[in-house]
């Protein structure tokens, strides 16, 4: 019952008072349940109650509530009355107030028990009346659970929608608006017709704090348009992209804003954490974000087992992997990982241009994560190859190839005019200087190839990424990657005359890279299945004799590397 809209007049003043007027801990929660059940602001209940919240006490807002919905009930057989009261967001008033303890959210939930208690309310309404406090532990906002005498622990499962409930919610929440109430209909034809509605709604899980909020937002984009179009216009026009980049003002960040980029990383990349830790055991950086993490509710944990992603591990038992819906891996620093192509809305499905910006983003990001736990952990010295590319099917000594990383781990492109590979007869010198730009910048500069994963200049024949990384034990000596990035919408398929051309074509044009020690890696992510002789050369074990130097993300491995949400952009 507790609203998800910021209480602004309440947590400006905290205990010593509410805007104008000094208030303690049972009005202050009394006026957010009143606010939530009128489905007003704060604010607005201020002005309505006379420029005033007294008065609005636990007891008397309870028992206003409790005794209308025993009024709308009274037809019905009824032995007992039970009433969920939500309370997630007592954290929201603690940190806005700025509370240093938790007194006065206990003072609060004393206010709920002694209501509970009333045997006089029980005979008032002929019936018991039970309250049960609930916190649903969502993850998108965690909870430092108060378990006082007041409340019991009984874990319950989080709440899930599939996408026709959240469609039910979202054409409930419109309802709540006056401008909407007699339109319902109407609403719910748009929503069902609406592709970018859609794609929102699958982004938040269907999770029903973040289908609340993005579906409010765009409910007041609509309200506000009723004034110069009519219903089906005004739901037609709203900006899904604006109702979903406005979850990251309306739900609040999680405290620890570096740890929770670390969190959405890892359910990114879907890198295995340790679940089942043995006593003293050292954590690594990531380990502890999503032990924090968890330990509040703000994450879902899966069993790697079970979604069979990390075949190599010794014990999957004791790994998990963190699941976030996709808009809120965003608001936790998702953007600041991922090209901007791969989260608007509106767009379904990659080109070629996206696909292999996403792959060297999703690379550099998993580099990224190898240099922090590199830094973390004394017993973590490299990172064997199939750790870069998960799922890529590959020779055993391909993907054991161990290399540091330890660059700037970015994304940088090439200019156009020069490009790396112009044509089959290209034999480039062994160069680690590339002339680039860093992604979402004008400036070209020289760069590294060890400091991240380089997007060759447009048309260039043959690789569509490439970077070079230190090789494990060996000195200066680097293993050079170079990436194919696929994309199709139609039913291609990679056959063996693909590989054959491709694999000539590459030994050629990089036999000086090959030479003084270093590594030639040839690397192919497509979305395309495999022909019928590709797979039965494979399971031969003849294939990854022929090309021992390549490592292969197909469409059955491709759910290994990407995270499930994004999945059906490379359908």
């Amino acid at each position: 019952m507790i609203s998800t809209e910021k209480p602004q007049l309440l947590l400006a003043s905290g205990p010593a008072g509410c805007g104008k007027t000094r208030m303690g801990a049972s009005e202050c929660l009394g006026a957010r349940l009143a606010a939530r059940f009128l489905d007003l602001t704060t604010e607005q209940l201020y002005e309505q109650n006379g420029k005033s919240l007294s008065g609005l006490t636990v007891y008397r807002v309870l028992g206003a509530i409790t005794s209308g919905v025993a009024r709308h009930a009274a037809d019905a057989p009824r032995a007992e009355l039970v009433i969920g009261l939500h309370i997630d967001e007592y954290q929201i008033y603690k940190d806005a107030a700025n509370l240093t303890s938790h007194d006065f959210v206990k003072e609060m939930l004393s206010e709920v028990t002694n209501f509970v208690k009333d045997v006089k309310l029980h005979e008032q309404l002929g019936a018991k009346v039970s309250f049960i406090p609930v916190v649903t532990g969502t993850p998108y906002r965690g909870l430092d659970i108060l378990w006082t005498e007041w409340l019991e622990p009984v874990e319950l499962a989080v709440p899930s929608l599939d996408h026709e409930e959240a469609l039910n919610m979202a054409v409930d929440i419109f309802a709540r608006h006056p401008a909407f109430a007699d339109k319902l209909v109407e609403v719910r034809e748009e929503l069902a017709l609406s592709s970018e509605a859609e794609q929102v709604l699958m982004a938040s899980g269907y999770r029903p704090r973040l289908v609340e909020v993005l579906v409010g937002n765009a409910r007041d984009q609509a309200a506000d348009d009723l004034e110069f179009l009519d219903i089906h216009e005004a739901l037609r026009v709203v900006n899904w992209q604006s109702a979903a980049d406005a979850l990251r003002t309306s739900i609040p960040k999680p405290r620890r804003p570096t740890g929770a980029t670390r969190v959405a990383r890892a359910a990114l990349l879907q890198v295995p954490v340790r679940f089942a830790l043995e006593p003293d055991s050292p954590l690594s950086s990531v380990e502890k974000d999503v032990e924090y993490a968890e330990s509040r509710g703000e994450i879902e944990l899966v069993d790697v087992k079970d979604l069979q992603l990390i075949p190599a591990l010794k014990s999957p038992d004791d790994y998990r992997v963190v699941r976030l819906p996709f808009l809120q891996l965003l608001m936790w620093g998702g953007k600041g990982i991922l090209p901007l192509a791969v989260y608007e809305v509106g767009r379904f499905r990659w080109a070629d241009a996206q696909q292999e910006l996403y792959v060297a983003h999703l690379l550099a990001a998993r580099l990224a994560h190898w240099t922090d736990e590199i830094k973390s952990q004394a017993q973590v010295v490299s990172v064997p190859l199939g750790d870069l590319f998960p799922g890529a099917l590959g020779s055993v000594a391909a993907r054991g190839i161990r290399c540091v990383p330890g660059g700037r781990c970015e994304v940088y492109h090439e200019p156009n005019k020069r490009l790396f590979l112009v044509n089959k007869q290209s034999r480039p010198e062994k160069q680690l200087n590339v002339f680039a730009r860093r992604y979402k910048t004008d400036q070209y500069t020289d760069h590294l190839m060890t400091d991240g994963v380089i997007v060759t200049g447009k048309c260039s024949f043959l690789f569509d990424c490439r970077l070079s990384v230190l090789l494990a034990g060996t000195g200066d000596a680097k293993v050079h990657l170079f990436l194919q990035a696929k994309q199709s919408h139609v039913s291609k398929t990679m056959s063996t005359g693909f590989f054959k051309d491709f694999m000539t074509d590459g030994r050629a044009v990089t036999k000086k890279w090959a030479a003084g020690g270093d590594r030639v890696i040839f690397v192919v992510i497509s979305n395309r299945p495999l022909t019928r002789g590709v797979k039965k050369c494979i399971r031969s074990g003849r294939f990854f004799q022929l090309y021992p130097d390549l490592l292969l993300v197909s469409k059955n491995e491709i759910s290994r590397l990407l995270p499930p949400d994004l999945l059906l952009r490379v359908a």
